[in-house]
């Protein structure tokens, strides 16, 4: 084999495997996107289900709305703001968690 060849072949496998770990960066990056918003996802379950918890469990307690989400965000597996489980129970209620809603009050 001549030089040229061999020059060329390298040229080809290592524009190949830029391409390919390009690909993976960009695979890699989907791939945390995606697990993150499973994890919110996620959270936003937990904290949809402890606020309906809260509210038909303990229906004797005297909690303003921002403090029963403080209540809830002071939960072990939360551990967030009020603000924050606020925003978080409101986009899960969007999402439909109404209808769960509906599900615990009238089973």
């Amino acid at each position: 084999m001549t030089q040229q060849p061999l020059k060329a072949l390298a040229a080809d496998v290592d524009s190949r495997l830029k391409a390919l770990n390009l690909n993976l960066d960009d695979l890699f990056k989907a791939m945390k996107q995606f697990s993150r918003a499973k994890q919110r996802n996620e959270l936003k379950k937990r904290i949809h289900t402890a606020v309906l918890d809260m509210a038909v469990s303990h229906p004797d307690l005297a909690l303003s709305r921002e403090e029963l989400f403080a209540e809830v965000g002071k939960l072990q597996p939360i551990a967030r703001s009020g603000s924050v489980v606020e925003a978080l129970y409101y986009e899960a209620v969007a999402e439909g968690g109404e209808s769960a809603l509906r599900r615990r009050i009238n089973p």
